[in-house]
């Protein structure tokens, strides 16, 4: 199983969302084993069918200010959706023992 998560996932994080996400990573962990692959994005790029004009704002400020993000920062710049499924597609076909990607890992698998 691949399933898309957050980055900052952790059942360890008084933030809701975040703690969902990590606390949803530890039962399917617990339930599949070591046959879940969790892949944890920053903010997704792409288009919507519906509007969102403060995730445009997002998108903007991510897009100009994400090249600066280096070493530790860089899992924080924001990824393409078509990207996250194309290392999703990698993942199902190539056995990795890694089971958690962060958002700069999905991009690095693919290069």
């Amino acid at each position: 199983m691949i399933v898309i998560s957050s980055i900052g996932a952790s059942s360890n994080t008084s933030n809701f969302y975040l703690k969902t996400k990590g606390e949803m990573e530890e039962a399917l962990t617990g339930i599949l084993k070591s046959r879940v692959y969790f892949l944890r994005p920053s903010f997704l790029l792409g288009n919507r069918s519906e509007s969102r004009p403060g995730e445009q704002a997002g998108k903007f400020l991510m897009k100009l200010v994400g090249p600066l993000f280096r070493g530790k920062m860089k899992k924080y710049r924001a990824i393409e959706a078509h990207t996250v499924a194309k290392a999703m597609i990698y993942i199902a076909n190539a056995v990795e023992d890694k089971h958690v990607f962060e958002s700069d890992e999905i991009v690095d698998i693919l290069s």
